[in-house]
């Protein structure tokens, strides 16, 4: 499954004016009590917020793996996407706004293969009143993985020496495709 946003917070994230993404959620009601499932966390104070990923059973939140840390600490607006495959691998991945559409950067792996009954998604922000207006989300995807369909392309080529080019592409690849003549 892939699950994919934009987000905008136009403030500075903290404990007290954060996001929380409920990607998978065994209630309609995420506020339940009880809710299991999986849960995607951005704000703390300081300057090292990250995302926080949490598996949520019963009502309990026990963190999984952390990403990005610092990254999203001032007035952050990206895309993020999180991809997980059958086997309980989960890849979290963002981009931001200025990068092409297909461009990801893949913050972190990690796998668990913990499921619950999925009957819903959601989102909840926590805010003092001066930025209960300062949040925007657009372009929600869930579903299968999309695959990069535009080949990268050269950008610039620049003479290091007389024996080197540096090749820039529009997309980071792979560097053994990347020095492989065909």
């Amino acid at each position: 499954t892939e699950w994919a946003l934009d987000i905008n917070m136009d403030f500075d994230p903290s404990d007290n004016n954060k996001l929380y993404i409920y990607l998978a959620s065994n209630f309609p009601d995420i506020s339940t009590t009880t809710v299991s499932g999986w849960l995607l966390s951005i704000g703390e104070n300081g300057s090292s917020d990250g995302i926080v990923v949490q598996k949520l059973v019963n009502g309990v939140r026990t963190t999984v793996a952390r990403f990005g840390d610092g990254i999203f600490s001032s007035k952050p607006k990206f895309s993020i996407r999180v991809r997980r495959d059958g086997t309980g691998k989960w890849e979290l991945a963002y981009k931001l706004p200025s990068q092409s559409i297909e461009h990801y950067s893949v913050l972190g792996t990690f796998t668990d293969s913990y499921t619950s009954s999925v009957i819903s998604y959601g989102i909840a922000c926590k805010y003092t009143t001066s930025n209960r207006f300062k949040f925007d989300f657009d372009n929600f995807y869930i579903g299968k993985y999309r695959n990069d369909t535009i080949p990268p392309s050269v950008d610039s080529i620049v003479t290091y020496d007389n024996n080197t080019l540096n090749v820039y592409f529009s997309e980071d690849i792979d560097k053994i495709s990347a020095q492989t003549l065909t």
